[in-house]
């Protein structure tokens, strides 16, 4: 992660970077959008979404029309 809890981005800003969790995985990088700031970090997937917001429905509903 190259931001802290509490920090505003803007579009085109770099919030991390792409890992394997040395080697364990494939690269990836996951982003999560949380309406409950104070959730602990969880173990991974889960059917339990709790606390989170569908990135896509919000990335569509505040993206800027060009």
């Amino acid at each position: 992660m190259n931001v802290k809890e509490g920090v505003w981005l803007q579009r085109g800003d770099k919030l991390g970077t792409i890992g394997t969790a040395h080697g364990a995985y494939i690269a990836h990088l996951h982003f999560e959008i949380r309406d409950k700031p104070d959730m602990r970090i969880g173990p991974g997937y889960s059917t339990d979404t709790t606390g989170y917001i569908n990135p896509t429905k919000f990335i569509k509903g505040h993206r800027p029309n060009f």
